[in-house]
């Protein structure tokens, strides 16, 4: 007997946990803008866009640790409360929605599965744009970097485990960065990996996600 053959077979899927920005919200253009602006007006050299996208996942403060060499806990506040005055300059940027979420959310939804977001976004900005969207009430947990340890660090995970209920064995996070999958990993949660958002899926792969998607409406196929 073949050793895939001794293996149990994974339990199905009762719970399914998305990244905000890059999987569900089309925002990697404004985001590496602002960030673009950010660095500028702090006088710190930015990278190109590749380099700007690698961050999308992760808090403000810890961004700021990421893209300004030697920064300390004062420079990460700094960088944090200059990207926020640069995002809130003219307005916040409308949030865009890749192409079928909204669809594949009421699929889930109908199927009874619990739904929940994990983001690098905070609290006053997920709750802006879920409202924005109108998207608030498919999502029964939600939870934010500023109300729990940043990505990659699992914690965000674990609370959100714990609020719905449902064991890591039986849950699954998409989501498309390496952050994301980090964090899946560490929590013994099943990822999905997709190949639109933020980071090359190359990199994703690396990572081992339990599957990849280049179309949000895949998902519907994969649980």
């Amino acid at each position: 007997m073949a050793f895939a053959e001794l293996r149990s077979p994974l339990p199905p899927i009762s719970f399914v946990i998305f990244d905000w920005d890059g999987t569900l919200s089309d925002s990697k253009t404004n985001i590496v803008a602002c960030l673009r602006s950010t660095l500028a007006a702090l006088d710190v050299p930015a990278g190109d866009d590749v380099e700007l996208a690698s961050v999308i996942g992760l808090s403000l403060d810890d961004v700021g640790r990421a893209l300004i060499p030697h920064a300390d806990d004062s420079a990460a506040k700094a960088f944090s409360a200059q990207y926020r005055k640069q995002w809130y300059a003219a307005g916040p940027p409308s949030t865009k929605l890749f192409p079928g979420v909204r669809e594949t959310l009421v699929t889930l939804r109908d199927r009874g599965l619990p739904l929940a977001v994990a983001t690098g976004k905070n609290r006053a900005g997920l709750d802006r744009e879920l409202g924005a969207n109108e998207l608030g009430e498919h999502f029964v947990a939600t939870r934010t970097a500023d109300e729990t340890r940043s990505k990659p660090d699992p914690q965000m995970l674990h609370e959100l485990l714990d609020e719905v209920g449902v064991p890591a064995e039986q849950t699954v996070l998409i989501g498309d960065s390496h952050w994301d999958l980090q964090m899946a990993n560490a929590a013994g949660v099943r990822a999905v990996a997709v190949s639109y958002g933020a980071q090359p899926i190359e990199r994703l792969l690396e990572y081992s996600p339990w599957s990849q998607i280049d179309e949000i409406t895949e998902l519907l196929e994969r649980i």
